[in-house]
């Protein structure tokens, strides 16, 4: 090259100072965000980040999360660690979480370019600035970014960068071993998916060294393996790490060996897709986005041929030390963990996935940028190298400016997206929750009924076994008050429920088969039940009601309330049961004293809520009229959205 361009980028400080200025200025606009998908698992929303300091042991004590059976799924401390501490200092400062994520993102950026000056910096300057250029403005990073949640994937490369400078730059082998050991156990504390370091780092310093001498990388890759084994094994038996994945996060849990292969080579072409031609953002893909193929697909086919292509060139070259062959090798080594080859992924792909493989990318982009203006420029100055990625990163920073409006809020987000994710099940579902959420605090029942019909129409978009949209819909055509459609969706839900899953279903399908008058079909369910949980309260509160509303079997009415006392002495439902006694009895006075007691216990009840209300109503009570008015307005009013 020229020594114009050299003498320009010969100086670090401007050329980093040059891309973390623009890099801030494309994603100022995301600091005005507000929350957005599963931010609640870390932000103030969650009740561990709500104790602040005080709040980090018990988070060091817990998973990441846990799903509807209680099993926890994920260790990420650190990543609620630093909300935590957010949270002592500043509150609950949404502006703050965002500021943070985007300091953070910097930081990454920093870390690139000196992870690159150790490693290129003595071959191309130029191919320098554009790789950390490239990785600084990459549209598929805005999800990383602006998706609060994915702060432990900031956090994880920090310290995977840190490791991987220190491992180069550190002469001493015993502290090179020492450090990197630990700060390795910090990524993995902050994401699992680190894991892949222990291929990485070894790697990079294979690359470095001017000998072919194996023996310190495959030292490290020993360490580094027997640290990740016994860290993995020693959290998923202590937290008792699962979780269950359904069929719409990822269909290849339930296909063939050829079809999990095709679709695993479908889903690394999606990869390159994604990298290659950003624009059409997706916050979910699932099924069926990716369709599962056979391994014998034309698509399969071309994958295959693509990467085994990458990686051949990559191996022949690699003794050569060539700067390609190390963007290869360190982009099919990143992205392996998300290809779902060695376990499927929820989501089966996603934008973050590719957050550590973006660096070899990256660096494979700008190299073909310098490499076609080797061959075709003849007056090599710094306009020649610049001028096509200056016109690509232009691009880049408008879509940048233009997605982090759309991470603003969870539905804002939602109606960005869902018009080209028709095909997936588990968007659709996200998206009509919402609609669903929103429409029971509607303020009119126009408005109401409008966003619960909108919900309709996505859910419709979700594939029929998708148990938990047909009892979202049942719940849906139940508020509108068509029984018999809220009839049918539930019992489809309740069949197509796991068993872990069927009691919650249950007890809705009561209700809507009680409404339908279908007495008869609760006892039964309730008895079958009860044969398997003889002392389960919900039960036998539920064969209580059945038993009184059915021909008035006040006898056996008696009976299950006083099973519901017992079991729940002086619970919300054991006053519930003592108020139907009442009832039973005539006796109003108590009936509506033990009504009391139950509404203070569970002000969700609005079937209670509203008996009160219009009972005090009926007897000319203002006070107690009013005040029961207002509870109920007072929990319409919650947001769960």
């Amino acid at each position: 090259m020229k020594s114009t361009a050299k003498q320009i980028f010969d100086n670090k400080y401007y050329s980093i100072g040059l891309i973390l200025l623009l890099t801030f200025g494309v994603y100022f606009n995301s600091l005005f965000n507000k929350y957005a998908l599963d931010d609640f698992y870390v932000t103030a929303q969650n009740p561990e980040i709500r104790e602040g300091i005080k709040g980090i042991p018990h988070i060091f004590q817990s998973p990441y999360g846990t799903d509807g059976n209680g099993k926890g799924f994920e260790y990420r401390p650190i990543v609620k660690l630093t909300f935590a501490i957010e949270y002592e200092l500043f509150g609950e400062n949404v502006t703050i979480n965002h500021l943070v994520n985007l300091l953070l993102y910097l930081l990454n950026v920093l870390l690139v370019y000196l992870f690159l000056l150790k490693f290129i910096s003595n071959k191309n300057n130029i191919l320098l600035f554009i790789s950390t250029l490239f990785f600084a403005l990459l549209p598929i990073h805005t999800e990383v970014v602006d998706n609060l949640k994915s702060r432990d994937d900031l956090l994880s490369l920090i310290f995977s960068l840190i490791c991987i400078i220190t491992a180069i730059g550190n002469k001493n082998i015993y502290t090179k071993l020492v450090l990197c050991s630990l700060l390795f156990v910090l990524a993995l504390l902050s994401k699992l998916t680190s894991i892949s370091l222990i291929v990485i780092l070894p790697l990079i310093l294979f690359f470095k060294q001017n000998t072919n001498d194996y023996k310190i990388p495959a030292l490290l890759f020993g360490i580094l393996l027997l640290i990740g084994g016994a860290y993995s094994y020693t959290v998923i038996s202590i937290f008792n790490l699962s979780r269950e994945v359904n069929f719409s996060e990822n269909p290849i849990f339930y296909s063939t060996l050829s079809e999990r292969l095709g679709t695993t080579m479908l889903v690394l072409l999606y990869y390159i897709k994604l990298l290659l031609l950003p624009g059409e953002h997706s916050f979910y893909f699932g099924y069926n986005m990716v369709p599962v193929i056979k391994l014998t697909d034309s698509l399969s086919i071309l994958s295959i041929l693509i990467h085994s292509g990458m990686l051949i060139w990559a191996l022949y070259n690699i003794k050569k030390r060539h700067v390609l062959a190390f963007a290869i090798l360190f982009y099919l080594i990143a992205i392996f963990p998300f290809s779902n080859f060695a376990f499927p992924v929820v989501g089966i792909l996603a934008e973050r996935f590719t957050y550590l493989a973006s660096i070899g990318f990256c660096i494979a982009l700008a190299w073909l940028f310098v490499f076609i203006t080797d061959k075709l420029s003849s007056k090599k100055t710094l306009m020649a190298y610049l001028v096509a990625p200056a016109l690509l990163c232009a691009y880049y920073a408008y879509d940048i400016v233009d997605r982090n409006k759309d991470w603003k809020d969870l539905l804002t987000l939602y109606v960005a997206d869902i018009g080209h994710l028709q095909k997936s099940t588990h968007a659709n579902y996200l998206y009509a929750s919402s609609l669903q959420s929103l429409a029971d605090l509607a303020n009119t029942p126009e408005e109401r009924n409008r966003l619960y019909n909108k919900a309709l129409k996505y859910y419709k978009n979700v594939n029929a076994k998708y148990w938990e949209a047909q009892k979202n819909i049942a719940n849906i055509y139940y508020a509108l008050g068509n029984n018999t459609l809220a009839l049918q969706y539930i019992r489809n839900a309740y069949n197509l429920s796991p068993e872990v899953y069927r009691k919650d279903v249950l007890m809705k399908r009561l209700v809507i088969e009680e409404a339908n008058g279908n007495f008869d079909e609760n006892i039964k369910l309730l008895n079958e039940g009860l044969k398997k949980e003889p002392e389960n309260v919900d039960y036998n509160y539920y064969l209580m009601r059945n038993h009184l509303f059915l021909n008035n079997d006040t006898a056996a009415a008696s009976r299950y309330a006083r099973e519901v006392i017992k079991i729940d002495k002086n619970g919300y439902l054991a006053n519930r049961a003592y108020g139907l006694l009442f009832i039973i009895k005539g006796d109003i006075a108590n009936n509506i004293k033990y009504s009391e007691l139950a509404f203070e216990q569970n002000p969700e009840d609005n079937e209670l809520g509203n008996y009160l209300y219009n009972y005090y109503k009926s007897q000319n009570n203002s006070l107690k009229e009013k005040y029961y008015d207002e509870a109920i307005k007072k929990q319409k009013s919650k947001s769960t959205f």
